[in-house]
């Protein structure tokens, strides 16, 4: 069975939402959002292999909120660069 929407959904997890898997089984990520012009919040929840993983990105009037939530046995660093 192909998944014929499967690299938007790819793209969503990795390019916007920007959990990166960084260690076989999730066990490290980085996680680095994009937020584009036309996007102004998104929540993501995505279930690994090493539990759910969110995050939820808000644009304020002067500035940007990000919440990230991690399980508890993942090792996970943030990359703000994307949300300037």
């Amino acid at each position: 069975c192909h998944d014929m929407m499967g690299h938007i959904i790819e793209w969503y997890y990795n390019g916007i939402a920007g959990i990166i898997p960084e260690e076989p089984g999730f066990k490290k990520i980085t996680i680095c959002p994009y937020l584009p012009e036309t996007i102004h919040e998104f929540n993501c929840s995505y279930t690994s292999v090493s539990g759910v993983i969110k995050v939820h990105v808000k644009e304020m009037e002067d500035s940007i909120i990000l919440e990230t939530e991690v399980p508890e046995n993942v090792k996970s660093e943030t990359n703000i660069s994307n949300l300037s």
